[in-house]
């Protein structure tokens, strides 16, 4: 396919408080060597300085950049309610996801565009990432299976993938890329939960729509101020995460279903632990039968790839 069949992709960063890093990121995106490309960036309310970086940015790099930029900054409103604003903006096909304080590694694009190309059965790709601290230092190669402790393994496979991806989430960052016409199946992002990639991928998952490529296309950044790394949210966090798990299990059936049943009496576990509230004896049995569902998993990823991980 030459470059002029090539389809559009609408790379998409929503911007909060990241100053220190936008520049870095959008730099990343300019520098892909795919070659249709639009950019849209919204700055969801930031209280820092990020909207006048972007708006010197976009002054120095308007015509590095061959394809359409497009830049927003509003009051807040949240990370799924951007996401969705960043949706109805895009003119392409396909959709690229980049967090503001995150950046593309070589190729990205290219690669998971070529997995989509050859793949028209799946509406959503991902891939590996580095995790890098806030200088950009490395800190784990794969953020999948040395930060996240996932199975790549289990990703790449197509039997194993959706269980992989309800027993270990272990994809952050940005390295979704979608076909557009994904959210038109399963709806845009749910504005009331803040697991919103796991909810998305859940329902692409039990539609086996998802597919991941074992490639390094991202680089992850922890620098202290990311959602997952503040305490306060961390109840939040466990509770959105059992809202998430029991909306979906209905969507699937024998070992998917346990395992997601499994995931949601740990969180609850957790939810009690991190409340002081006692209780745990309830979960005894609820904990034995979790062990048992994941010995199960365990004995079918060895039946599926010949080891246990």
């Amino acid at each position: 396919m030459s470059e002029t069949e090539l389809p559009l992709v609408s790379v998409l960063v929503p911007l909060y408080n990241h100053e220190a890093y936008i520049a870095t990121c959008l730099d990343s995106i300019v520098a892909d060597a795919y070659p249709l490309k639009e950019l849209i960036v919204i700055d969801d309310g930031s209280q820092d300085g990020s909207a006048a970086v972007v708006q010197q940015w976009q002054e120095r790099n308007a015509e590095k950049f061959s394809g359409n930029i497009i830049f927003v900054s509003r009051k807040n409103r949240g990370i799924s309610s951007t996401l969705n604003e960043l949706i109805g903006r895009a003119s392409g096909n396909y959709l690229a996801f980049v967090s503001s304080d995150d950046y593309l590694l070589s190729d990205s694009i290219s690669v998971r565009m070529n997995y989509l190309l050859a793949h028209p059965g799946k509406m959503l790709v991902l891939c590996d990432y580095q995790v890098v601290d806030r200088d950009g230092a490395v800190l784990f190669h794969s953020g999948i299976e040395e930060y996240f402790r996932g199975d790549k393994r289990c990703l790449a496979h197509e039997e194993l993938i959706a269980y992989e991806i309800i027993y270990r989430w272990s994809v952050s960052g940005p390295v979704y890329l979608y076909r557009k016409e994904a959210f038109s199946i399963i709806g845009r992002y749910d504005e009331q939960l803040i697991v919103e990639d796991w909810d998305i991928c859940l329902k692409l998952a039990a539609r086996n729509l998802v597919g991941f490529v074992d490639y390094t296309g991202a680089a992850y950044r922890l620098h202290g101020a990311n959602v997952v790394c503040q305490p306060e949210m961390e109840r939040r966090m466990l509770e959105n995460q059992i809202v998430t798990a029991l909306r979906h299990l209905d969507s699937f059936t024998g070992l998917k279903r346990s395992l997601l049943k499994a995931y949601i009496n740990q969180a609850r576990l957790d939810l009690l632990r991190l409340e002081g509230s006692g209780g745990y004896s309830c979960y005894h049995l609820a904990r034995i039968l979790a062990k048992l569902v994941r010995w199960c998993y365990r004995r079918k990823v060895a039946a599926t790839l010949g080891t246990v991980k």
